[in-house]
């Protein structure tokens, strides 16, 4: 955590808005990620160690699905293109446990670039599966990934009324 375990009620809303508008320094970006994701709380609430016990979980289906996406994923950074069966592709690693996590939804097409995002920023694979599952659960994004994807359909709704206003 940022100085010492700040919790986000700690910190002036428009100290942050304004950082953000400013540019969040990159040493920071993981820190403020965690921070607004409330990984803390969302690991803290769980039980210990569940991140590594949701990737003992075998499921053919998801890990196959997954490991076609990896491999386009960013195809550029090698940190994504480790061999998943080694254990070091934090990608595969993140996607599995999520998959495994929300097995309603499972995996799904385009979860891989913002688990990839939050790789890139925060680099501790377990801190962004959290950040992950904040994400999609708690701010309900998962909608976004669902069959009838319909967060995704409310957000273009109001992108199209947006443009039809300009």
């Amino acid at each position: 955590m940022l100085s010492g375990e700040r919790s986000l009620e700690a910190i002036s809303t428009k100290r942050l808005r304004k950082s953000v508008i400013n540019g969040v320094p990159p040493e920071l970006r993981g820190e403020i990620w965690c921070l607004l994701c409330r990984q803390s709380e969302e690991s803290a609430i769980h039980s210990p160690n569940l991140y590594w016990k949701l990737l003992e979980v075998d499921n053919e289906v998801e890990e196959y699905n997954i490991t076609k996406d990896i491999k386009r994923t960013l195809p550029e950074l090698q940190m994504f293109q480790e061999d998943y069966r080694s254990g070091r592709n934090k990608l595969y690693n993140v996607l599995k446990a999520y998959s495994t996590y929300d097995n309603e939804l499972g995996y799904a097409q385009g979860i891989n670039y913002l688990a990839a995002m939050l790789i890139i920023q925060i680099e501790d694979e377990e801190r962004a599966f959290w950040c992950l599952q904040h994400i999609l659960c708690r701010r309900n994004w998962r909608m976004v990934y669902d069959n009838n994807t319909p967060k995704l359909m409310s957000l273009l709704d109001l992108l199209r009324d947006r443009m039809l206003k300009h």
